[in-house]
């Protein structure tokens, strides 16, 4: 899925082999609003649904809604993958006054896989705060 949603750039990815395991982080530069936030879920669900139907599945919103991250307030959306006990899960971290986010990217195979992604997501921390150099480029005051 990398390079696939623009203007998302893959800053951060993890892998792990034979379990089913890939997660990302990276930025967004549209601003953190419904319509925004709903088009960044759109692109990446169909960039997951894409890579899906060659083996003859899909993705089946589960809804989703506010979550709490230790990078602060955001929100997610839920999928889950057809025939499998596989899914998705994408969380978008407002940042610079809601200019851009931290997007978090977390397809599965097994709920065991989701739980290692949720904590590597749970491992990001600010090292100085909210203050962060993309927040010049993002919101330029």
């Amino acid at each position: 899925m990398p390079g696939v949603i623009d203007p998302l750039y893959l800053a951060l990815s993890i892998k792990r082999s034979g379990v089913g395991v890939y997660g990302s982080v990276t930025t967004s530069s549209r601003v953190a609003n419904d319509e925004q936030n709903e088009r960044t879920f759109r692109e990446v669900e169909l960039a997951l649904a894409d890579e899906l139907s060659s083996s003859g599945r899909s993705l089946a919103s589960l809804g989703g809604g506010a979550v709490d991250s230790v990078l602060g307030r955001g929100v997610e959306h839920l999928w889950g993958v057809t025939g499998s006990a596989g899914g998705l899960r994408v969380v978008l971290v407002p940042i610079c006054a809601g200019t851009g986010s931290i997007v978090f990217v977390e397809p599965y195979g097994a709920p065991s896989a989701r739980q290692v992604l949720d904590a590597w997501m749970g491992s990001f921390r600010f090292t100085n705060g909210r203050n962060l150099r993309a927040c010049d480029y993002l919101d330029p005051k």
